[in-house]
């Protein structure tokens, strides 16, 4: 099938590198960077995606690594991990000041939130979901409901990834990516490749 957008929908920047690499394209979204439970995911949508409840200063909170540095930012709330959000500096550690870019980081989510529905919209559009291990796969059926809000025909496609294909509701396509251990952020290019080539999906023609 051909889908005028694909849009991720987390759980991992390793989905949306592999999805723009293997469809094509640079379009941006509210998801693609975030580190994202299913959960989180979800409450983002019921709150319409409004960035002035996700990016309260009051559900951020640092995130130490093992040497007590600075390594990210966590939402107690929403479940992101907002490693993508704020300036890094050399040694990929997330700079001092990341609270003043806070007003920053939730206006580009409100611009690329809005670029979301724009895109849902026009249709047809692929989603593509990721499993977090913390995610209940029948939690999926309540993402497709969610965005049928945001589909005019109501008619959703949802492809998730990883997850086991035995628990995933009736109507959603799966798939799993097999790759080898210890490869880099942006995953195994071949793996992801023969996964996402066997849906038969692809991209319109600009």
């Amino acid at each position: 099938m051909e889908f005028r957008h694909v849009i991720p929908l987390g759980s991992r920047c390793r989905l949306t590198h592999n999805l723009r690499r293997h469809f094509g394209g640079d379009d941006k979204f509210p998801f693609d960077w975030f580190i994202l439970t299913l959960s989180g995911l979800l409450r983002c949508l019921e709150v319409g995606m409004d960035p002035k409840p996700i990016y309260d200063p009051a559900l951020l909170e640092p995130v130490l690594d093992a040497k007590g540095r600075l390594h990210s930012v966590r939402n107690t709330r929403f479940g992101i991990l907002h490693h993508h959000d704020f300036p890094r500096t050399k040694d990929d550690l997330m700079g001092p000041e990341w609270r003043d870019h806070v007003p920053q980081a939730a206006a580009r989510f409100g611009h690329l939130a809005n670029r979301l529905r724009a895109a849902a919209m026009a249709g047809p559009v692929l989603f593509v979901r990721e499993r977090h291990s913390e995610d209940d796969p029948n939690a999926l059926g309540t993402l497709v409901e969610a965005l049928r809000g945001l589909v005019p025909s109501g008619e959703v496609r949802l492809l998730a990834v990883n997850y086991n294909p035995a628990r995933v509701p009736t109507g959603i396509e799966t798939i799993t990516v097999t790759e080898p251990e210890k490869v880099g952020w942006r995953g195994h290019p071949e793996a992801w490749d023969a996964a996402l080539g066997g849906t038969g999906h692809r991209r319109m023609a600009a």
